[in-house]
């Protein structure tokens, strides 16, 4: 047992503590800590505690359960056998048209273009990554989406980084397996996400941020769905700096919330962090152009977006929605408090500092386009 597990044990013996102690209130995020933080055994210990025989803390060794490494290859060699595919949703089997070998071919593909950390660049990492995710679709009969080598690569990282090396196929495919069955039926299923939109984003917006909800809906009429669809496959991979997404997935992770709530009250809250830009926009191509490129200046840091996230969540699963509100008015004010104050004070709904506001974002729009060209 390391020097990091070792301390990790001792500061949370059990699993519960890890989670409530350790990643909600916050102890493995302060700066003591910080040296400590083992990515890769906190992450098992989360996901496959309960698969492995003996104490949750004994997993400090290179596998998460006493299968052998190679079990992956026997089972992804020619004489492999596809499982019985007639459980899996007939959507799934009518959109993913390509054949096993043509699926493959955009895994490989898809991993060789992995940015996330350099070690994907190599070879032997890239064969592992598609040898977990083609015995994930044999093990799971479904097909691989775009976007599974990415949630994948992050398990894998972790492990390879914090020197879970001997046997990390086994052990993120497993890891990617857990996490997978909570997002996939979600976020990966277009008709799903299209409801979860309807009925958890939009309701947890709509009494968070009236105001904020009448706008992107009614004045701008926007399919929230379209610009969601990367927030939540991706689950902010692509939206926040790597060291601020692995703080918002320690939290997802523990499943202390279901992971498509607990997205949805993390976007509301960053949507509330920019009302003042979102507020001066004008049309689709204004509003594309924040949600697609949110501006990291404007965040909190990740405990405390989370924070708020779980006490809007709290509030909307107790159908206190007046405190929804409150809560956002106030982060607003934190943030925002000239803008908000005025806002209030406004007798036209906002609109003369709407005006404003596109005024100001023209004038810098010009600037900055007249320093790119010179």
């Amino acid at each position: 047992m390391n020097i990091s597990v070792q301390h990790l044990v001792s500061r949370y013996p059990s699993k519960e503590q890890l989670t409530l102690k350790g990643i909600w209130g916050g102890a493995l995020y302060e700066e003591e800590e910080l040296p400590y933080l083992n990515r890769g055994w906190c992450w098992k210990t989360l996901l496959l505690s309960d698969q492995g025989e003996g104490a949750w803390f004994e997993m400090d060794t290179s596998q998460a359960v006493e299968t052998p490494e190679d079990s992956v290859r026997q089972l992804t060699g020619e004489t492999a056998v596809d499982p019985d595919i007639s459980e899996v949703p007939l959507d799934d089997r009518l959109k993913e048209h390509a054949t096993t070998q043509e699926q493959l071919q955009i895994v490989q593909l898809d991993v060789s273009r992995l940015l996330l950390d350099p070690i994907f660049t190599a070879t032997e990492v890239q064969n592992d990554m598609v040898e977990i995710l083609r015995q994930y679709m044999l093990d799971s009969g479904r097909p691989y989406k775009q976007g599974f080598h990415e949630l994948c690569g992050m398990f894998y990282m972790q492990l390879y980084h914090n020197g879970y090396r001997d046997g990390i196929q086994h052990t993120t495919l497993h890891m990617f397996k857990e996490f997978i069955s909570e997002v996939a039926v979600t976020f990966y299923d277009e008709g799903n996400l299209i409801e979860w939109t309807k009925s958890t984003f939009e309701p947890i917006l709509r009494h968070a941020s009236p105001g904020l909800y009448e706008q992107l809906l009614m004045h701008h009429e926007l399919d929230n769905s379209i610009w969601l669809i990367r927030w939540s496959r991706l689950l902010f991979l692509r939206e926040f700096e790597l060291d601020y997404t692995l703080c918002l997935w320690d939290h997802l992770l523990t499943f202390r919330y279901p992971v498509s709530q607990l997205v949805a009250a993390i976007i509301v809250v960053c949507l509330t962090l920019v009302v003042q830009e979102l507020h001066s926009c004008e049309d689709h191509g204004d509003l594309m152009s924040i949600l697609l490129h949110y501006p990291a200046s404007r965040l909190l840091s990740a405990t405390q977006l989370v924070r708020s996230a779980r006490t809007l969540l709290d509030l909307w699963l107790s159908k206190q929605y007046e405190d929804m509100q409150l809560i956002c008015d106030s982060l607003i004010k934190s943030h925002n408090c000239a803008w908000f104050g005025r806002m209030q004070a406004a007798a036209d709904g906002g609109h003369r500092l709407r005006l404003e506001e596109r005024l100001k974002r023209r004038v810098g729009e010009r600037i900055r386009r007249h320093h790119s060209v010179r």
